[in-house]
């Protein structure tokens, strides 16, 4: 390890430690932690981004928000702090005008228009849920990010962790990258695996169980990402006599010979290396987790793109550029390209993960009123 790890390493056990005092008194109930009468489902991590959050919120959003039968779709608000906006307090992300007023991600989420889905942005979670419940009456709440939140006490506890570096091999801010030290984990009511190999065996997943030493009746599930057909960022209009589908315009060659890969998110790589087998040469411009574009970024990214066929970024790196259609060239809106992701689990474990979570808002909705 560098030897800056050790130099930070009496920061990240005070940092630590403030913040195991911290789950000590709410475990012991010496600080108040709020319970609602209606399914509460948070997903989050004990690492500081790149677990793919958004991701796994938009599948249990399309499960949940699927009609069963005879049963009408249920309601989902999903509350959201709303990271990098430019706004506080609590906003329905329905009446915002930009990912600037809400963030990307919940942007994100209300913008891909699942029916029973609306989303709302709020620091304080307990006040979110309060105000939400005053506007619209969800079957469920999910409860994006909101792991160490504790002043809200949820029904269910999903915890993501990424396969390339699962918390037990990570360590605490400043040194690592967890916001808490890994006892934390026995929290959660589910431990997912994100972002794995497509080839990860049930050998390999059982050991990595045993590495994680997950509590029983704690399950771990494993998932990785797949990619969808590009999608135009920028799609023209088509005629009012065109059926809706022209909207979408072709993809560009099948393999492109110069790509360049647009992103500003926490843990770039898997997008990276996907597109990396799709075209002949890959360029990357990569920015930080969400980076706001500027008029420099845009000249760069202009430069970057005149000599690819195409350019590529990712649906969270779209909401922050859609509204920046009036900066770009007309050749670079041609060449824009986002890549849609959905979570696929291992093994058929699909079924029994969405079991878990149908069980547990089934069992908890006969009241959904709020004190």
């Amino acid at each position: 390890m560098p030897v800056l790890h050790y130099l930070l390493l009496p920061f990240s056990l005070l940092y630590g430690g403030v913040m195991a005092v911290r789950n000590f008194l709410y475990d012991k109930g010496l600080l108040a932690s709020r319970s609602f009468p209606l399914p509460v489902i948070c997903v989050g991590n004990l690492a500081v981004g790149g677990t793919g959050k958004t991701p796994h919120t938009e599948y249990l959003v399309e499960k949940l928000t699927a009609a069963h039968g005879d049963s009408q779709p249920r309601r989902v608000a999903v509350l959201s702090r709303g990271y990098g906006r430019r706004t506080r307090g609590f906003r329905a992300v329905q009446q915002c005008r930009s990912a600037e007023e809400c963030g990307d991600e919940p942007w994100q989420l209300q913008r891909a228009g699942r029916p029973g889905l609306e989303c709302f942005v709020c620091e304080d979670r307990v006040a979110g849920i309060e105000q939400l419940c005053g506007i619209t009456q969800p079957d469920v709440i999910l409860l994006d990010d909101a792991y160490q939140h504790r002043r809200v006490h949820a029904g269910l506890y999903i915890l993501l962790t990424e396969h390339s570096r699962l918390y037990v091999d990570d360590w605490v801010m400043p040194a690592g990258r967890l916001r808490e030290f890994t006892r934390g984990a026995r929290r959660a009511d589910v431990i997912v695996v994100t972002k794995c190999p497509d080839d990860l065996s049930e050998e390999a997943c059982e050991g990595i169980r045993r590495r994680l030493h997950a509590r029983p009746g704690q399950p771990v599930f494993f998932t990785r990402f797949c990619y969808g057909a590009w999608q135009r960022l920028f799609p023209q209009h088509p005629a009012a006599s065109a059926p809706d589908d022209t909207a979408m315009a072709p993809p560009p060659p099948a393999r492109p010979a110069r790509l360049l890969a647009l992103s500003g998110i926490a843990r770039p790589r898997p997008f990276q290396e996907y597109l990396r087998g799709q075209c002949g040469t890959l360029e990357v411009l990569a920015f930080p987790d969400h980076h706001r574009f500027s008029a420099a970024d845009l000249r760069r990214l202009e430069a970057c793109a005149a000599g690819c066929d195409a350019v590529v970024t990712t649906a969270k790196d779209a909401a922050r550029l859609e509204k920046m259609a009036d900066s770009l060239s007309a050749g670079l809106r041609e060449k824009l390209y986002v890549l849609p992701i959905r979570v696929d689990f291992l093994h058929n474990s699909s079924e029994t993960f969405y079991q878990i979570i149908s069980d547990y808002v089934t069992e908890n909705s006969a009241n959904r009123s709020v004190d």
